[in-house]
């Protein structure tokens, strides 16, 4: 089980919507992530080396990663790796409202809303009175108002590639975030999400 490789930002923020310096776009994968994926499909097939064979029936929808591969070899800045001309594409198996797995608090179910609504009330405010000092900071940046956790979390998912990627908006700030910090509130929100009995079993 692993996650997407480095990418721009999932979206914009109200004081942040010049999409110019994502040239590839918005949630897409830059060239360390897609070189990051890579070396992680390698490292597995040295790991699992007598578990994997070379046979491509092993891996599903292959006709359509063919069909792209031949319709969208690489060029210019699109070439990741000079020795493999191929690009990776985005596949699509199944809709976000209908993902139960990856996608369980996007799902229409009252319990586990309610379940939410609890550890929401139970945290939230102690999360924004421990750090009303970046909070603050990062709403006067950014022009978004904190009235849940989600509000954090997709902020945070904004700003990480933006420190990573050394955007100038985010390194021209005379004053800027602790990304340290911020690290330490994400990791306490998605603790307090994840950790409880009844939304593990809701969402498991």
């Amino acid at each position: 089980l692993h996650r997407h490789g480095d990418r721009t930002p999932i979206g914009l923020y109200a004081k942040n919507v010049d999409r110019s310096f994502w040239y590839d776009s918005i949630g897409e994968l830059t060239i360390s992530g897609k070189l990051r994926m890579f070396n992680l499909g390698k490292y597995l097939r040295t790991r699992y080396a007598n578990f994997l064979t070379g046979n491509p029936r092993e891996v599903k929808i292959r006709s359509s990663m063919l069909v792209m591969a031949g319709a969208y070899p690489p060029e210019g800045r699109w070439v990741w790796n000079e020795d493999l001309i191929w690009q990776p594409f985005p596949i699509v198996t199944l809709p976000v409202e209908n993902d139960q797995l990856l996608r369980p608090f996007e799902q229409k179910c009252r319990r586990v809303t309610d379940e939410l609504n609890i550890v929401h009330s139970q945290y939230f405010s102690n999360i924004t009175n421990e750090y009303e000092p970046l909070l603050n900071l990062l709403s006067e940046k950014t022009g978004v108002n904190f009235t849940n956790f989600w509000d954090i979390l997709i902020l945070y998912g904004i700003l990480k590639p933006q420190f990573e990627m050394n955007q100038p908006l985010i390194t021209n700030w005379p004053d800027k975030p602790d990304l340290d910090q911020l690290n330490e509130v994400v990791r306490r929100l998605l603790s307090y999400i994840f950790d409880t009995h009844h939304l593990q079993r809701l969402t498991a």
